[in-house]
C-alpha cells in the first residue's frame, strides 16, 4: 500500500489539497465531510484507552471480541441532536444530506464506524445523567480501528471554503503521535474502591417485590400482557478507573456480546449487552429477539438439565414469544420478505442463558430502516406490550431515571451499514457513584422471588466487572 512508503503527513496533505480543488470545482459555499484512513500498526488499544481514551472530553469505544471488532473514538467532529418524536426521521435526513458530500480516501474499505448513536430510554435531566444528551449522534474527530488482522487510524474533518489546509496536517500530525506515543505507555494499576452506601437491601428487595405484585396484578386485569422493571443499585466509587483492565475482562467474560463504554465528561457509561437491536447493511438486516432467562448450572450435565427446562417453561417461552412476535409485526410493514433465521434456541453468556430467535429480512425499495427502528424501539424485551401502556407503568412506578441503560447505542455510516444494539448488562459511573442497573419481563405468571434471583445475577454480571478489573486477564470461553 502506498502508505507504506510516504509518511502519513504526506499523504494526509495530498488528500486535502485534492479535495479542497474538487470543492472549489464544484462552487459549493456549504461544508464537506472528509474521512482519511491509514493503516497504523503497532499500536497497543488497552494502552491508549488508559493513557488517551481517559483524558478526552468525549469519547467512545465499542468492541464485539468473538468478531475481532473494535472501535476507539475520540472526540467530536460532528453531532446530530434530536429529541423529538420524529427524531430517526429527522436523524435519517441529516444523514441523507451529509451523504452527499462526503469523500473518504479508501471507499472500498467495508463496514467502517462513522456515527455513534446513544439514545436514552426516556428523555431525563437528573443529575446522575447531566453528562448524556438524551439523543446524539456523533462522528468523532478521530479513531481506532480493529477489524481482522489490519489496525486503522481515522481522522474526521470538515472542509469550508476558506478552511487552512495547514491547521488541519498540523492537528492530523498531533493526533497521530499522541496515540503512537500514548499506545506505548504501559497500563494503569488503579483499583477503584468499590463501597456500598446503604445496608439497607432487604427493604429494597422487599419493595421492588412488591412493585412486581403489583405489576402482575395490572396485568390480570387486562392492562398490560407484559411490563419490564428495572432494579438500580448505587454504590460509592473512588480511585480512577482502570479501563484497559476493564475491557480485558469483559472482553473474556462476554466475548459475543457488545462490549462498550461510553465516556462525556467525568462520567462513564459502561456494558457488556447481549442484545443487538439490527444489524444491516443496504436492505438486508438482521434482529434478535432475546428474552426469557436462566441462571447457567456449576456443571455441563447441570447447564444442559437448565437448558431444557428454559426451552419448557412456559413463562419463560411466552415472554419470548411476545417479542418475536412484535418484531415480526413490525417489520412485515417494511420488508418485501423475512424469516426466524432459527428454531427458538437457546444463547449462553457466562452466568446465565436466554431464549432466543434471529429474525433476517429485506427491506422494500421504498422503506427505511431509520423509519423501521422508530417502530421497534423500545421492544417488549425491555419495556413491556402493549408499548404505552407499559411506558406509563414504568414511568409511574421506577423512582429513577433508566438514562441510557435499555437505551439504544451502537454505530452507523453512510454505505448503509450500522449495528445498533439495547444498553443493557450496564453501569454509570458519575460523582463518584456507581449505579448498577438490571431488569426483569413481568407476565401474569411471575413470581416476585424469582423474578428478583433474576436481577441479582444480572447485576452482579456487571458488578463483577470491577471485582476482576485489576486481576490478570484470564480466559473464561
Amino acid at each position: 500500500m502506498e502508505n507504506l512508503y510516504r509518511n502519513p503527513e504526506s499523504l494526509f496533505k495530498d488528500f486535502l489539497i485534492e479535495n479542497k480543488k474538487w470543492f472549489q470545482d464544484s462552487k459549493s459555499t456549504g461544508q464537506f465531510l472528509l474521512q482519511f484512513i491509514i493503516e497504523l500498526n503497532d499500536v497497543d488499544h488497552l494502552s491508549v484507552l488508559d493513557n488517551e481514551f481517559i483524558n478526552r472530553e468525549r469519547a467512545i469505544y465499542l468492541s464485539k471480541p468473538n468478531m475481532d471488532f473494535h472501535f476507539i473514538g475520540l472526540d467530536e467532529c460532528f453531532s446530530i441532536q434530536e429529541n423529538s418524536d420524529n427524531r430517526f426521521l429527522r436523524i435519517e435526513q441529516h444523514i441523507e444530506k451529509i451523504r452527499n458530500s462526503f469523500r473518504t480516501n479508501l471507499p472500498a474499505l467495508d463496514r467502517v464506524p462513522l456515527f455513534f448513536a446513544s439514545i436514552k430510554f426516556l428523555t431525563d435531566d437528573s443529575d446522575e445523567w447531566k453528562d448524556f444528551d438524551d439523543s446524539r449522534w456523533f462522528i468523532p474527530e478521530s479513531a481506532l480501528f480493529r477489524t481482522g488482522s489490519k489496525n486503522y487510524f481515522i481522522f474526521n474533518l470538515i472542509l469550508e471554503e476558506n478552511s487552512s489546509l495547514d491547521k488541519f496536517v498540523e492537528k492530523f500530525s498531533k493526533r497521530v503521535s499522541s496515540i503512537f506515543n500514548n499506545s506505548k505507555k504501559g497500563l494503569s494499576n488503579s483499583s477503584p474502591n468499590v463501597k456500598d452506601i446503604s445496608n439497607d437491601y432487604p427493604k429494597e428487595k422487599k419493595r421492588w417485590k412488591n412493585l412486581v405484585s403489583e405489576a402482575v396484578s395490572k396485568i390480570g386485569e387486562k392492562n398490560l400482557e407484559k411490563v419490564v422493571l428495572s432494579r438500580r443499585i448505587v454504590k460509592k466509587i473512588n480511585g480512577e478507573i482502570p479501563l484497559a483492565r476493564l475491557v480485558q475482562n469483559m472482553a473474556s467474560s462476554y466475548p459475543a456480546c457488545f462490549n462498550f463504554i461510553y465516556k462525556r465528561g467525568k462520567s462513564f457509561f459502561i456494558g457488556a449487552s447481549p442484545e443487538k437491536l439490527i444489524t444491516f447493511s443496504g436492505n438486508e438486516y438482521e434482529i434478535d429477539s432475546l428474552a426469557g432467562s436462566a441462571p447457567r448450572g456449576i456443571s455441563d450435565e447441570l447447564d444442559k438439565e437448565i437448558e431444557k427446562q428454559l426451552l419448557k417453561t412456559e413463562k419463560n417461552i411466552r415472554e419470548q414469544k411476545i417479542v418475536t412476535n412484535f418484531i415480526i409485526d413490525t417489520i412485515k410493514n417494511f420488508s418485501n420478505n423475512y424469516s426466524e433465521k432459527n428454531s427458538l434456541s437457546v444463547k449462553k453468556f457466562r452466568n446465565i442463558q436466554h431464549l432466543y430467535t434471529a429474525i433476517t429480512g429485506r427491506l422494500k425499495e421504498e422503506s427505511s430502516v431509520y423509519s423501521m427502528i422508530k417502530e421497534l424501539y423500545p421492544t417488549p424485551a425491555i419495556c413491556g406490550t402493549p408499548r404505552q401502556q407499559a411506558l406509563s407503568f414504568i414511568k409511574k412506578s421506577e423512582t429513577y431515571p433508566r438514562g441510557l441503560y435499555s437505551g439504544l447505542m451502537g454505530w452507523v455510516n453512510l454505505k448503509d451499514q450500522g449495528e445498533l444494539f439495547i444498553a443493557i448488562r450496564s453501569i454509570l459511573i458519575s460523582a463518584n457513584k456507581l449505579y448498577a442497573f438490571a431488569g426483569s419481563g413481568i407476565l401474569d405468571s411471575s413470581d416476585p422471588e424469582d423474578e428478583y434471583k433474576e436481577t441479582e445475577i444480572k447485576i452482579n454480571s456487571i458488578l463483577n466487572f470491577f471485582t476482576n478489573a485489576n486481576k490478570p486477564e484470564h480466559n473464561l470461553g
